[in-house]
């Protein structure tokens, strides 16, 4: 079937070539509106029960996604300019198509004196000695407009929150850019903001991804085109491989575009993922087709035929690789599955179009001289590297046995986490503003609790003392900044109706006093924020304590600790749940657990079930276990000892790499098998392999080695670690494929062939 198909394609070469150039270009087009997500919902399936709940507390209290705006300044916070800046801002805010609502120190109600029940901003335009007066005063109660102001006295903060909306991911970056314009044009020359939220986060992240991975995956191209160049010294074969992958990629992304499937911190590691089984087909097809040459065999039938042998093998490995990364459609997050998915479509691409362009170039391949004096050296040295392990088993195979043990005591040292600020550089404006935020405003990460009480109504005095119970005991953890209620709104409204600072948390005296600042919360015609912080069934609170950047890891400790402080502070009066956007986050530290091991289970049974069948031989799909699966040990360790985490842009790590260095096992071991049917021993039989298979192994690893090592000087840990461990995975299968596999050949062939 496939040397039908070489023939065919050789045949209609000038058409094949022009059916993949047009096939690239109208799905490039595609690929010029693909967008970007990084949002933690793409991490789950769309009936999750804890993105359920989180859709469900959306519905219920509104959006969670909060932009904290932080407006650093050095003189005084209530100078008029300041304040009048900073009105003018908060009105420009609140008309921003996507923003729900804004809270800051300009537009925090404050009741007229003389018993009007008339909320009138703190601040309004033009600014006078009145406002200046009325923000001093909402700010010297230790209310909510407390938090509007920073704990370093210069800083200004403002709150805006986003719509809960279906398309909030996509409308992110464009009300972001408004928010960003519209601060930045109210600053003098002595402030500067900072911007923070998960939103910002996101935000960043994706614009890291689509930058960082562009320009990194771009530079990988060159590298590995030189490197190619310098290696086989064929312009031809490196031009057709850059050629290959290009097509393949473009076409990849372009089919994303089209079925709606963004980039993330994952699928950008699609296009090096493609890109190196290109390159691989075209440099065994080429390593073949050189190898016929320097033999004379350089007619184009002739050629012909050694290009349909050696499509075989490549068939093998699209096939191998594809099931491994079909493996990753059993993952529970909806992004892994997809990444798994359209990987397995781009090996389909790439062993397709390298078949394709090889075809058209068999002509120009017939006018080729030898092979380059490098090409001889390359396979003298897998020659050499080959014939010493098959000799020297025992030491090959006690020497893997420490190699694996040490492996095992790095891996058990993997810590599995995610924290996703750490993904930005160091030098990230998102990251710095983090810390900016931080430092002058203290904690700002929304976490979010109900508190549903054991009675009928929430505006039960005794229900709400409870209420202030928990929030003084979680205010009493250090890691936690501040918590917000419907209480913390009540208090305010009883502090500037009766002139008496009450202290915070407030514990209502009586049901009286409930009842006569929740009338004045309704006569000031601010009752609409009880939409924000009262559920419909009257019974449960919202409860908003703010928390610092954390890890996943941190997060959940801190989550589970906070959830049993409340539910112990409240006697058993109320019923506490976490809720809101966090413990979504949090819950991606297990789907990242078993979606490794589900994953990488997977991919080895189906991998080197497909091997067996390919090979047709249990004895060779045995002998290919150690040498694929000691490198991913060796990856494992690595990241164990360097502290790298499995986190969610790790989680494929494992899988990933067994998929893509089975490759060049399998074309080893297929000549192999070609070689010993001709009746040579195996000592004969491995020479001729290393000269063949052994000099394409080489140089791919080593292309692809010196193109992922490009990809790890990325600033972003999200594009550079999957780099650097690529570039790890890539050189330890070439050890194990020239080391090992010819020990473990020998273990089970040595006797069968022991002559000719």
């Amino acid at each position: 079937m496939l040397p039908d198909l070489v023939h065919f394609l050789v045949r209609y070469r000038v058409l094949g070539a022009l059916a993949v150039l047009l096939l690239a270009i109208s799905m490039g087009v595609l690929a010029t509106g693909l967008s970007v997500d990084n949002s933690l919902e793409v991490w789950f399936v769309e009936d999750d029960p804890t993105l359920a709940a989180y859709q469900a507390f959306l519905e219920e209290y509104g959006s969670d996604e909060l932009v904290v705006i932080a407006i650093h300044g050095s003189d005084d916070l209530f100078s008029p300019d300041r304040l009048e800046r900073l009105a003018r801002l908060t009105e420009v805010l609140e008309d921003i198509d996507g923003v729900a609502r804004v809270h800051s120190l300009a537009n925090t109600g404050t009741l007229l004196p003389g018993g009007d029940p008339r909320l009138v901003p703190a601040v309004d335009l033009p600014v006078g000695l009145d406002d200046q007066m009325r923000a001093r005063a909402v700010v010297s109660i230790d209310g909510l407009a407390s938090q509007l102001v920073g704990r370093d006295g210069t800083t200004l903060v403002v709150f805006a929150w986003m719509g809960a909306t279906r398309d909030i991911d996509v409308e992110r970056p464009r009300i972001l850019d408004a928010i960003r314009s519209a601060t930045l044009a109210e600053l003098d020359l002595a402030e500067h903001a900072s911007f923070g939220g998960v939103g910002v986060l996101h935000d960043a992240l994706n614009r890291a991804t689509i930058g960082e991975g562009s320009l990194f995956i771009g530079l990988s191209y060159l590298v590995i085109a030189v490197a190619l160049l310098l290696i086989t010294r064929r312009w031809l074969w490196t031009i057709l491989a850059l050629l290959v992958v290009t097509a393949a990629d473009v076409v990849l992304l372009g089919l994303m575009s089209f079925l709606g499937h963004p980039v993330n911190m994952i699928t950008i590691a699609l296009p090096p993922v493609v890109m190196i089984l290109g390159v691989a087909n075209v440099v065994h097809m080429a390593t073949d087709l050189d190898i016929a040459i320097s033999h004379g065999r350089s007619s184009l039938s002739e050629l012909e035929h050694t290009l349909a042998e050696v499509t075989v093998p490549c068939a093998f490995n699209a096939l191998t690789t594809a099931v491994a990364f079909l493996s990753l459609t059993a993952a529970s997050m909806a992004v892994t599955r997809d990444y798994g998915l359209f990987a397995a479509i781009g090996v389909g691409l790439a062993f397709v179009f390298s078949v394709a362009g090889m075809s058209a170039l068999l002509p120009q391949a017939a006018r080729l001289r030898r092979p380059a004096l490098s090409s001889e050296r390359l396979a003298g040295a897998a020659e050499r590297i080959m014939v010493f392990s098959l000799r020297h088993r025992a030491a090959m195979l006690l020497t893997t046995l420490l190699v694996v043990f040490i492996s095992a005591a790095g891996a058990r040292r993997i810590v599995v986490d995610t924290y996703s600020i750490g993904f930005l550089p160091p030098d990230n404006v998102a990251r710095l503003d983090a810390t900016a935020i931080e430092q002058s405003a203290g904690a700002y990460f929304p976490m979010e609790l109900t508190l549903r009480s054991d009675g009928e109504d929430w505006m039960d005095h005794e229900f709400l003392g409870t209420v202030a119970a928990v929030q003084a005991a979680l205010e009493a953890d250090a890691t936690i900044g501040r918590t917000t209620t419907i209480a913390d709104v009540l208090r305010d409204l009883d502090v500037g109706s009766t002139g008496v600072l009450v202290p915070r948390p407030w514990a209502p005296g009586g049901d009286e006093a409930v009842d006569r600042t929740v009338t004045l919360l309704e006569q000031t015609g601010n009752g609409d924020i009880l939409e924000h912080m009262v559920a419909d069934d009257g019974r449960t609170l919202r409860l908003t304590a703010t928390t610092p950047a954390m890890s996943v890891r941190s997060f959940i400790q801190l989550a589970e600790r906070s959830r049993a402080t409340a539910q112990a502070a409240s006697g058993g009066q109320a019923e506490v749940s976490l809720s809101g956007y966090l413990p979504l986050y949090s819950q991606i530290i297990e789907n990242v657990v078993a979606d490794q091991v589900k994953s990488f289970s997977l991919a080895f049974l189906m991998v080197f079930l497909v091997v067996s069948l390919a090979l047709r031989s249990w004895r060779f799909a045995l002998v290919a276990i150690p040498p694929n699966v000691v490198p991913v040990a060796i990856l494992l360790g690595f990241m164990g000892f360097a502290g790298i985490r499995l986190d969610i842009a790790t989680v494929t790590v494992a899988a990933v790499v067994l998929g893509v260095i089975v490759d060049d096992t399998v074309h080893i071991l297929h000549r192999l098998r070609r070689e010993l049917d001709t009746g040579v021993d195996l000592d004969t039989a491995m020479r001729a392999v290393a000269r063949a298979s052994g000099l394409a192994v080489i140089s791919t690893s080593l292309v692809f080695a010196a193109g992922f090592f490009v990809i790890s000087l990325a600033a972003s840990d999200a594009v550079g670690r999957s780099g650097l461990l690529m570039s790890i995975a890539v050189l330890a299968a070439l050890v194990t494929d020239l080391l090992l596999l010819p020990a473990f050949v020998s273990l089970l062939f040595a006797r069968k062939h022991a002559g000719a």
